[in-house]
């Protein structure tokens, strides 16, 4: 009998710790999730980012209404106009303006405009990083977005609107 009662005793130990080793592995899955999304919520929309877009909104809405017209044409037939830095120059860089100063300055990688619904565009070309945040865009509206991708590989996304229906009226 007590043969048995050992035997009991191991058999016993063995399954609670198994069952303690599958709550730890559970755990620490978790919560390298939770360290995941929590490092993740730096590199996205941080307030230094989010004063850079703005300051490249601002720039788009100071073109003149035929170019902020011809931007926004393009969208609507391409869905996206992606800016994006090869070696020192910018690819697209006519759509605003030539202006390398001011993405070099706001230490841009890739510049992307397009319109506001995100889940309507081809992601085709773009980086893994900003697939993955156009993945957790949510608002949809009849604005523009702009999405940046700044060399520290930090991201940050706005809405505005390009007021196209004045560049329209000052065209006629």
């Amino acid at each position: 009998m007590k043969k048995n009662s050992k035997a009991f005793a191991l058999v016993e130990t063995l399954i609670v710790s198994t069952i303690i080793a599958s709550i730890l592995i559970y755990m620490f899955v978790q919560f390298n999730k939770l360290d995941e999304n929590y490092n993740e919520s730096f590199r996205y929309n941080d307030v230094d980012d989010l004063y850079k877009l703005d300051s490249i909104k601002d720039y788009i809405n100071s073109l003149p209404n035929a170019k902020k017209s011809d931007i926004s044409a393009f969208i609507n037939s391409n869905t996206l106009i992606n800016i994006f830095k090869i070696d020192d120059n910018y690819s697209n860089i006519e759509y605003i303006d030539n202006q390398q100063n001011l993405l070099d300055n706001l230490d841009v990688k890739s510049l992307i405009i397009t319109s506001s619904d995100v889940h309507k565009i081809n992601i085709d070309g773009l980086s893994p990083n900003i697939k993955k945040m156009l993945k957790k865009i949510k608002n949809k509206s009849d604005n523009y977005r702009i999405i940046v991708e700044f060399n520290n590989d930090n991201l940050a996304t706005i809405t505005f609107n390009m007021e196209v229906l004045w560049a329209k009226k000052d065209l006629q």
